[in-house]
């Protein structure tokens, strides 16, 4: 049945011409999944995935380094590399968190805490860089 020129059944994102079928990633990025995909498919998972396959590469790639210069590949793979995705799935888990009460918040706080956690350890490498005993000769 029609209603002011639209199916009872379509939305204001489908009267605005959007597409209905967007993507896994599209939907992560905008909050719609439930907090519970969100937070453990995309964040846990995804991270422990994106982190693998970080070490994965840099552990294949190591041999291209010469000995003296053999962290580069971990650091630059194994830590620098995931940080995109992490980002991207805290966005995530934040945005379908909101109105999710007591649950929303503590996944929240933990996107929170972790963030914190990769700034001490970037920090902390920065330092040993910076006194240069992270890539000593």
């Amino acid at each position: 049945m029609a209603v002011g020129g639209r199916r009872s059944g379509e939305n204001a994102s489908q009267a605005m011409g959007e597409p209905t079928d967007e993507g896994i990633f599209r939907r992560l990025w905008r909050g719609r999944l439930p907090l519970w995909d969100a937070f453990w498919t995309y964040y846990v998972l995804g991270q422990v995935l994106a982190y693998f396959i970080g070490l994965c590469i840099a552990t294949a790639s190591s041999p291209l380094f010469a000995e003296d210069h053999a962290l580069i590949p971990t650091i630059l793979f194994g830590m620098i590399a995931p940080i995109p995705y992490q980002v991207f799935a805290g966005v995530g888990v934040w945005r379908s968190a909101s109105g999710r009460g007591v649950l929303g918040m503590l996944a929240r706080l933990i996107v929170v805490v972790q963030l914190i956690a990769m700034l001490f350890v970037f920090g902390g490498l920065s330092k040993l860089a910076v006194q240069g005993q992270l890539f000593a000769d």
